[in-house]
This record gives C-alpha cells, sequence and structure tokens, in this order.
C-alpha cells in the first residue's frame, strides 16, 4: 500500500505544472510578470518589423504598453524586496536615481517607437526598436543577477 501511494504522490509531482518564475509571490512575482510581459511585446514588434506584408501600425499598441509598464516597474521595487528567487541586485536601491532613470528613458524610446510605427516608418522604427532593446539590455546587464 505505501509503495502503491508513493507511486501515486511521485505521479501528482511529476505531472504538476512548475511553478511560474521559480515560486516567486508577491512583489517579485509581479515585477517577474511584467518583464516578461515586455518580452512577449518586444517579440511581437521584432515579429511586425520583420514581416515586410504586415502594417507596421499594428506594432503601436504593444510599443505603448512597453512605455507604460516601464513608468510603472519602480514601483515595484520597493525597498528590502529581494528575497528568492528574485534576480535584483542590491545595488538597485544603492544607484536609485539611474535606476529610475533607466525606465524612464526606456518608457520615452517605447513612446517613439510607437510613434514611428504609427507612421509606417520601417527603417526608423528599427532603429527605435533596437533603442527599447538596448536600454532592456542594460538595465538588466547593471541590476540582474548573471549566469
Amino acid at each position: 500500500m505505501r509503495l502503491f501511494l508513493g507511486c501515486v504522490l511521485l505521479s501528482v509531482v511529476m505531472t504538476s505544472p512548475a511553478l511560474p518564475h521559480g515560486g516567486a509571490t508577491g512583489v517579485v512575482k509581479d515585477r517577474m510578470d511584467a518583464m516578461q510581459a515586455m518580452r512577449k511585446d518586444i517579440k511581437e514588434l521584432r515579429h511586425i518589423l520583420g514581416s515586410e506584408g504586415l502594417d507596421l501600425s499594428r506594432g503601436a499598441e504593444a510599443a505603448k504598453r512597453i512605455s507604460d509598464k516601464a513608468l510603472t516597474m519602480p514601483v515595484l521595487f520597493p525597498k528590502d524586496s529581494n528575497p528568492p528567487p528574485s534576480e535584483a541586485l542590491p545595488r538597485i536601491w544603492s544607484e536609485w536615481r539611474q535606476f529610475e532613470s533607466q525606465f524612464s528613458d526606456l518608457s520615452k524610446h517605447a513612446r517613439q517607437l510607437a510613434d514611428v510605427v504609427g507612421d509606417q516608418d520601417r527603417q526608423a522604427a528599427a532603429i527605435a526598436l533596437k533603442r527599447v532593446q538596448s536600454g532592456c539590455q542594460m538595465c538588466h546587464d547593471r541590476y540582474q543577477v548573471q549566469d
């Protein structure tokens, strides 16, 4: 009987979906979800820009979502909100003004991207998207644990 119950328990554990973000909860999960949403929007923008037949203006909403999220992201980093599985580095809080500025710049660049995709300027949109991606990468390189 014990063997049977052990097998049942093991099969439940093995077939249960993994917890998103390594079991993150609270504000850590909220910011991981927000980052994942921005990543999804960037992926959508890359697809639109890479597909000649697609109307660029379809990317305006994704760019606006990135801009809006960037403005609210600092709120998701209250002091002492760094429990595992957070990948945030403590320098976020010691360099707070610079950290906030990164998100402000990201918001501005994403808003510019929304404008140029609305104008159907594929070349300007590609440049603006690179600025957005570069802003994300610079912040991650400076403020996120790197494997």
